[in-house]
């Protein structure tokens, strides 16, 4: 789009021409690459008064915003264009095309649209003519509803347009598979190679790799052709640039509004010049006496700082006596601490002959927490590396639901579902039991593999153990 350079700079910038704020000036016409808008609307008016404007709305909101959305003329021309404007009469030009560009904008519900109307004043604010216009936006990617209505494959759930998978698949449009705990392949932990490589049933999804070293099976994600969140990203992307768009199409609103202030404001400035030169030359007689006035007391606190500088020197002097005393002190501190701690040493070593047994029980069932806990790992791990964006909760899942009246006024709320009923994820819970035997009068030392867990479905849906899904 080309520059105005009167009031916007015209400098060079930039080494890639494709990119977005690149600015080339051939032949002395100044151009920059600007984000292309959502919708443009291209609109002409013809036969205005000397002066005018179009005020613009956008769902029954000023556009791009409040005391911005004017596009001034001057009979029939742009007040921006200065060259139409020099030679402008009441005849020539006999219109003016012009076009209202909007950006970042929510797409709606099926069934609705954006409404936008544009208004032609008069410069006292008198109506001359109307025109509406409605139009719709979209979601790009795996929120695009497809032709039987269904999102993300009907796999998922959109939200925010990008879709959040259910147990069990990831994807741009929920259309693979995956085992989401590992648990498939850590079956196969301890049996052979063979059987742990056969475990994922030829799925393309996921591998289920053998480890000789440890005999275990593990779970290992086929990610080719897709990159965790960059259905988010570009998503973010795109506002980005709208907003850009829209924030340099706001600038240049509030650009044609300022030049008319600046000429204002300039005869205000020389009106007011010679009273400001007054009262500085009176404020500067001011100032003088009340530096001459606190230097004399600046003097005064300084010889007050010699003084106290003087006694702190005593001071730090008897500080130093005491502290060769308490050296004396610490000293013989020190040598009772030390007898101390060696007869807290035998008592300690009394005790722990006493409680190593249970620590033997304790261990073991931390042993088999650690299993449970392993087993949520994988399947929180597994949803950051399939996820489209920032994982959320299912029992708090953001639904938008709009509205339009009769004045085209848009109202949407926001409600939260609990949608944790259709994430079912399976993972391991140990019931921390253990039994204890003596042998020979002596407790031994349980493991892991005698306390007792199972796999159970919903693991990880709930308030208190649910974990945020992110595909």
């Amino acid at each position: 789009m080309a520059l105005d350079c009167s009031t916007q700079k015209c400098t060079p910038t930039g080494s890639n021409p494709y990119k977005i704020g690149y600015v080339t000036c051939p032949g002395g016409v100044c151009t920059i690459n600007a984000p292309k808008p959502l919708v443009e609307i291209p609109f002409s008016v013809a036969g205005l008064p000397a002066n005018s404007k179009v005020v613009t709305y956008v769902d029954s909101q000023p556009y791009p915003a409040k005391g911005a959305n004017a596009l001034h003329y001057a009979w029939n021309c742009e007040a921006s264009d200065t060259a139409c404007v020099a030679t402008a009469t009441a005849t020539a030009p006999a219109h003016a095309d012009s076009v209202l560009k909007i950006y970042d904008l929510k797409p709606l519900p099926s069934g609705k649209k954006h409404t936008a109307v544009m208004m032609l004043l008069t410069d006292a604010g008198e109506p001359l003519g109307t025109v509406l216009q409605q139009f719709g936006v979209g979601y790009s990617g795996g929120c695009t509803a497809a032709p039987d209505g269904s999102v993300c494959g009907g796999q998922g759930a959109c939200y925010l347009g990008y879709c959040v998978c259910y147990d069990g698949y990831f994807g741009t449009n929920c259309e693979r598979t995956i085992d989401e705990d590992g648990s498939v392949c850590a079956a196969e932990s301890g049996n052979t190679q063979t059987s742990c490589e056969a475990a994922d049933n030829a799925d393309t999804n996921y591998d289920c790799v053998w480890d000789a070293a440890t005999s275990l099976c593990s779970i290992s994600v086929v990610t080719t052709g897709f990159t965790a969140g960059s259905v988010y990203e570009a998503r973010e992307t795109q506002l980005r640039q709208s907003k850009m768009g829209e924030a340099r199409f706001l600038n240049t609103r509030m650009l044609e509004a300022n030049a008319a202030s600046l000429a204002k404001s300039d005869g205000a400035l020389a009106t007011g010049t010679s009273g400001t030169q007054a009262a500085i030359e009176a404020s500067v007689n001011t100032v003088v006496s009340t530096v001459a006035n606190a230097k004399a007391a600046t003097l005064l606190k300084v010889e007050q700082l010699h003084a106290k500088t003087e006694r702190n020197a005593i001071k730090v002097q008897q500080a130093h006596e005491e502290s060769l005393r308490l050296q004396t002190s610490n000293l013989e501190a020190k040598l009772e601490m030390q007898r101390s701690l060696a007869a807290h040493q035998t008592e300690v070593q009394n005790r722990f002959q006493t409680k190593r047994f249970d620590v033997y029980k304790l261990n073991a069932l931390k042993q088999d927490k650690l299993k449970q806990e392993f087993a949520r790992s994988r399947f929180t791990l597994n949803q950051l590396l399939t996820s489209n964006g920032p994982t959320v909760d299912p029992m708090n899942f953001r639904e938008s639901t709009c509205t339009t009246d009769q004045f085209y006024n848009v109202e949407c709320t926001e409600t939260v579902t609990d949608k944790s009923s259709l994430y079912t994820g399976t993972g391991y819970v140990s019931d921390q039991t253990t039994p204890e035997y003596t042998v020979g009068g002596t407790l031994a030392a349980p493991t892991v593999t005698v306390v007792g867990g199972e796999e159970l479905d919903g693991t990880y849906t709930g308030a208190n153990d649910g974990v945020n899904r992110g595909r």
